[in-house]
């Protein structure tokens, strides 16, 4: 449980990252940050809440799963919103032009380079 809470947030982040629009990494990084930074802040934030009712608890066991809980959300928080985006915007990383819904996929990379081009569309039956 612990590994999946800490590794939740870098997930996000580089997901958003990869499909992120932009020409440079720190332009990428900086969209990242303005649109999944918060979502990423609320899930930390709603899951301290939630767990924040063991650390009243009598019990040592609660009051134990709740240090470690909340040990693990301010690391992976810390990880995700700090370290991974230094990293990101140091390290050169390839765009995902297969992950971006609205894009302009550059002429090598895309259609006419031996991929094929994938349309998804959706059909609403009645």
């Amino acid at each position: 449980m612990a590994v999946g809470l800490a590794v939740d947030y870098t997930l996000h982040f580089c997901h958003a990252f990869l499909a992120a629009p932009g020409v440079d990494r720190v332009e990428r990084v900086k969209y990242t940050l303005t649109t999944m930074g918060s979502s990423i802040l609320k899930g930390a934030g709603t899951t301290l809440i939630g767990t924040l009712p063991m650390a009243f608890s009598q019990s040592t066991i609660f009051r134990t799963f709740f240090a470690l809980l909340f040990s693990t959300i301010i690391y992976g928080m810390a990880v995700g919103l700090i370290l991974i985006p230094v990293v990101m915007s140091a390290i050169p990383m390839p765009t995902a032009y297969h992950l971006q819904l609205e894009h302009d996929v550059p002429e090598d990379k895309g259609v006419g380079n031996g991929q094929s081009k994938v349309v998804c569309t959706v059909v609403e039956e009645v």
